[in-house]
């Protein structure tokens, strides 16, 4: 600020009302943003408390935690986008952390978030208890099928605690769009990583176009499909599958790995990089 003002006395400046506007309306800008970061949207975010309102343990090492509106606010996502959150709770430290939005878009004004535990912050994820409040700054991100309205099927290739933005999407796909064609290959570690089982084994049953494929790499006595997920895993699945044509679309969420070698055996496969979607975090 004080740069800005040493600039709007300089002799430039006063001798040119050209660049004395020009600089005035950069200034202005400047303040404007200012103000809007740190006064307008803390107000605005404080008006739209979440409350927590259940916290469940999907693994020995994965939560999920679930939020609604505390004065009826209905937020609107597309399914696969993410946001920022602040819990406001004596368990946790009071920081600002990204986590896709892991809920089915067609149950506002209900989100809720899963969240593996990995660093310091989520470590302590578990402490969180009923009636915490949240400040959720949302929605983002365009890692959504419904940005892409001409694909006819989908395909998942994800890892880990990647399955989020796919899951929103799939229970998406459930509420509206029960016969689409879905192919989910998940790359886990062990059977204990398969989150959401009893939810994904009902869609199996409720959805008829739906295959869900763990690849589990750390299992031996696993008599599904074992390993990692690599191009000719890739190929065979969504071969078996048939949904190699011009209208699937394919999604990957995972390590950074994984998503590397997906993209690069897809596009190895012939399938178009407009078609190829990916969503980028830390796992």
């Amino acid at each position: 600020m004080l740069l800005q003002i040493h600039v709007l006395l300089s002799s430039t400046a006063r001798s040119n009302r050209l660049v004395f506007l020009l600089y005035m309306a950069y200034f202005t800008t400047a303040i404007l943003f200012y103000v809007y970061h740190k006064f307008l949207k803390p107000w605005l975010l404080m008006r739209r408390h979440y409350v927590v309102s259940d916290v469940v343990q999907e693994s020995p090492n994965m939560w999920s935690v679930h939020f609604t509106p505390e004065r009826g606010h209905v937020m609107k996502y597309k399914p696969g986008q993410f946001g920022f959150f602040r819990i406001l709770s004596n368990h946790l430290p009071s920081e600002e952390h990204p986590f896709t939005i892991a809920s089915s878009a067609a149950l506002v004004p209900h989100i809720s978030i899963t969240v593996k535990e990995l660093g310091d912050f989520t470590q302590s994820i578990k402490h969180v208890k009923i009636g915490d409040k949240l400040i959720l700054d949302a929605p983002f991100g365009r890692f959504s099928h419904l940005n892409h309205t001409r694909e006819e099927a989908t395909v998942f290739i994800v890892g880990g605690v990647g399955i989020t933005p796919a899951a929103s999407m799939m229970r998406f796909m459930k509420d509206h769009d029960k016969n689409r064609k879905i192919l989910l290959i998940w790359g886990m570690n062990t059977l204990d990583d398969y989150i959401f089982k009893d939810e994904f084994e009902a869609m199996r049953r409720e959805m008829p176009n739906v295959s869900i494929i763990p690849v589990v790499a750390k299992d031996l006595s696993y008599e599904g499909e074992k390993g990692y997920i690599d191009r000719k895993c890739i190929e065979r699945l969504i071969n078996d599958a048939g949904v190699m044509h011009d209208s699937t679309g394919f999604y990957l969420c995972g390590p950074s790995i994984l998503m590397s070698n997906g993209i690069k055996s897809l596009q190895s496969l012939g399938i178009d990089k407009k078609r190829i979607h990916f969503e980028k975090f830390s796992l």
